[in-house]
């Protein structure tokens, strides 16, 4: 098992477009070991493929890839082998990659001196800079569209400074998710018993909890435009991102248990669609933020299964 996560994490070191395998296959050897064997086994697997990995790399990123190897492994093996259900594996999934990306800040500003946020802006300066020079040198805009170009790249700065933070935040949960997308098929493969996750179609909020969002995001909402304080500003922005993607993950809930409610079938393709139409076009997250927040207050599955039930009467 320490041999397989030292070849994943070398080919994500060594090819770059493969870096992905980082965060959602180099932890999995030792979740299953801690599913069969327990801590002890789990612990000496990810220690003797860390150790191994300073045979092929400097000792900085050799940390990085023992913390995203112990961490994620041993907080998620640990929640498969008590059988936890998938609400605390997904919970325990996010703190382990929560804290696995925190480690990894920690330990660029170290080594760097730089903190992550501030090479990011670096990197952004850097880019903008570059294409002022494009179309200076090209003489591509007039100087009025130069003007409104540059106040476009000002804004877009703006933006990405603010909701970095959130980014940060939802980040783990998408990892989270699709790493016990894979580890409860790896368990399924292998016959070993777990509680398996709750499908995205029957996501719903507690009761009551809907009024607490709304008014989270209100306040949030309010917060960002009423106070002038930057600091103020961007955690109010990073409230509201994050109730917006609670809106968003209820919206693509709803349309995709209305895919299995009418065909009878998951559809694996029109939910992809539909994932993809939320994500890359302009409209499609406001449609799926809207049907979040009307399935919120009106749980709109009620009206496309009322046949249903008279029918049952």
């Amino acid at each position: 098992m320490a041999a397989l996560t030292v070849i994943i994490a070398l080919l994500s070191f060594y090819i770059p477009f493969l870096s992905v395998l980082v965060y959602f296959l180099i932890a999995l050897p030792t979740v299953i070991l801690y599913r069969r064997y327990g801590f002890v086994a789990a612990f000496l697997e990810s220690l003797t493929a860390s150790l191994l990995l300073l045979l092929f790399m400097d000792i900085f990123n050799c940390l990085i890839y023992a913390v995203n190897i112990m961490l994620p492994g041993l907080m998620i093996g640990s929640v498969y082998r008590s059988q936890k259900d998938g609400v605390v594996r997904f919970c325990t999934g996010y703190v382990a990659f929560l804290g696995s990306l925190a480690a990894e800040m920690a330990i660029f500003q170290f080594v760097t001196g730089i903190s992550i946020t501030q090479d990011f802006l670096n990197e952004l300066d850097t880019s903008f800079a570059t294409m002022k020079n494009l179309y200076t040198q090209t003489g591509l805009l007039q100087e009025s569209g130069m003007q409104s170009f540059n106040q476009n790249l000002d804004e877009m700065k703006d933006l990405y400074t603010t909701f970095f933070p959130a980014i940060v935040l939802i980040l783990p949960a998408a990892l989270s998710y699709i790493d016990l997308l894979i580890c409860d098929g790896l368990m399924k493969r292998l016959r070993l018993s777990y509680v398996p996750m709750k499908p995205i179609t029957q996501w719903q909020l507690p009761p009551y909890s809907q009024y607490v969002l709304a008014l989270t995001y209100i306040v949030s909402v309010a917060l960002s435009h009423l106070i002038a304080d930057p600091s103020v500003k961007i955690y109010a922005e990073t409230v509201t991102l994050l109730t917006l993607t609670v809106f968003w993950v209820l919206g693509l809930s709803f349309y995709y248990w209305l895919i299995q409610e009418k065909t009878g079938k998951p559809r694996r393709f029109l939910r992809f669609l539909i994932l993809f139409f939320s994500l890359f076009v302009p409209i499609g997250a406001p449609i799926l933020i809207l049907t979040g927040i009307f399935e919120m207050f009106f749980n709109l599955r009620r009206f496309f299964t009322k046949d249903e039930n008279e029918g049952k009467r």
